[in-house]
């Protein structure tokens, strides 16, 4: 098959039916896979499923991480719909443009 020209499939590519094993892209781990790849604080941003949540921390804490696994471990055990998820990050400075904006 073929797009305006350019083909949609290529010599690396599975075919569109092929299983994929565990942990490859297109898969989602289960919930304590994704669980035990955070530290305790990542963790516990990452079980938090209920309400809203800020997480402060410094730079390179892996902030972005936990909120992103946060999002993975609720899609994984059901408390969220992947397509009714929207999750905005931006740093002190984005947020300071943003207030003169």
């Amino acid at each position: 098959m073929d797009v305006a020209g350019w083909a949609v499939m290529n010599d690396h590519a599975p075919a569109p039916d092929a299983p994929r094993p565990v942990g490859t892209p297109g898969t989602l781990p289960s919930p304590a896979q994704l669980l035990d790849a955070l530290d305790p604080d990542q963790r516990q941003v990452a079980e938090h499923l209920e309400g809203a949540l800020c997480v402060l921390a410094g730079a390179g804490t892996g902030k972005t991480r936990a909120i992103t696994y946060r999002i993975a471990h609720g899609v994984a055990v059901g408390a969220y719909q992947p397509t009714q998820v929207l999750a905005v990050t931006f740093t002190a400075r984005a947020a300071g443009r943003c207030a003169r904006a």
